[in-house]
């Protein structure tokens, strides 16, 4: 969904330690990332400490984007969204910083799958991070922008428990699951454009 083409600008809301940034910059595009943890941050710009790697990793919050309006070919958020207080306002806010013609890719973990149930399992737990988790339907993620056209993919359709050693049997589960369009995946994509 993402279809990056060098020389394009890319955002990457919610970095973390830079995984998606940094296969965005292999791709070709200038690519710049965004989280509120200085030590997340801390993590992505040892990955690219004494390389010529096109990044820029920013403390902010996706709340309020340091850079003009249109100013990014791609906004990119994958697994963000999820802990974030108010997904709208930040879509928006997304949206904002979005060129005409350009796209933005929001991935969330969906909230019918084999994977929600071990997440929620591990909230109950007392897991930090997922304890604040918010996990999202398609209809969910499509209405972060009211009354801006998405779509979405799902996929994902294994899992936690699935044994490794089987990835072709996997395999043919992801796939009849994507054709099928079976509302039960582990991770949604939604894509719009401006």
């Amino acid at each position: 969904m993402v279809q990056p083409s060098p020389g394009e600008k890319g955002l990457d809301l919610g970095c973390g330690t830079g995984v998606h940034t940094l296969m965005l910059a292999r791709q070709g595009l200038l690519v710049k990332g965004i989280d509120i943890s200085a030590p997340m941050l801390e993590k992505a710009r040892e990955k690219t400490r004494g390389r010529d790697i096109p990044v820029e990793f920013i403390q902010g919050s996706v709340y309020e984007l340091p850079f003009p309006e249109e100013s990014f070919d791609l906004v990119l958020g994958i697994t963000v969204f999820e802990f974030l207080k108010n997904p709208q306002e930040a879509a928006r806010e997304a949206l904002r910083v979005l060129k005409p013609g350009g796209r933005m890719v929001i991935g969330v973990l969906g909230d019918r799958s084999p994977w929600t149930n071990f997440y929620r399992k591990l909230a109950r737990e007392g897991d930090p991070v997922f304890q604040h988790a918010r996990f999202f339907s398609p209809q969910d993620l499509l209405d972060l922008l009211p009354g801006v056209r998405g779509e979405y993919e799902m996929g994902l359709h294994f899992g936690p428990d699935f044994p490794a050693e089987e990835k072709e049997r996997a395999l043919e589960i992801e796939q009849a699951g994507v054709r099928a369009r079976k509302r039960n995946g582990g991770f949604i994509c939604g894509l719009w454009k401006k």
